[in-house]
């Protein structure tokens, strides 16, 4: 009876704790992403509310803090959330990642050696809004929950 009593406490302790995480998760992202969507940096900024707070995979170079000049890019080049935002570019445009984010590429953005390496980045799609001189201008960004260095 005892045993029993024990490990009904222990699943239904588990379940709560399971509970508060998904909770936590689901208040920290603003709503909970459904699925992974693999695309291009492009699209995410000709159409940023549409991948608001959703999960993308995206599959490119790590450029540090280096835009690169010759391909599309978000509306502002200022990083949105610190100085120390980092850049993936794929060959459609580029974007920025959120120095604060989970995730760690094992890269250094202000290394020139590292500057190219292919990278796979999961992230959820943020957006940031930004007071300009023409107006606010919302600039989309990602908030890396992984990355992979891909070997050359």
């Amino acid at each position: 009876m005892r045993r029993r009593r024990t490990l009904v406490i222990g699943l239904a302790l588990a379940l709560v704790a399971t509970l508060l995480v998904v909770t936590m998760y689901t208040t920290l992202m603003g709503e909970r992403p459904i699925e992974t969507i693999q695309t291009k940096v492009i699209e995410i900024l000709r159409e940023p509310e549409k991948y608001y707070n959703r999960v993308v995979l995206i599959e490119g170079k790590f450029m540090g803090w280096y835009v690169p000049k010759n391909l599309t890019g978000p509306p502002i080049l200022t990083p949105p959330v610190t100085r120390s935002d980092w850049v993936i570019a794929d060959d459609t445009g580029w974007i920025y990642v959120s120095a604060t984010s989970p995730a760690r590429c094992s890269l250094k953005p202000f290394s020139r050696e590292d500057v190219g390496a292919k990278i796979i980045v999961k992230a959820v799609v943020k957006l940031r809004e930004i007071e300009t001189k023409e107006g606010t201008v919302k600039v989309p960004y990602l908030y890396a929950l992984e990355c992979i260095v891909l070997k050359t």
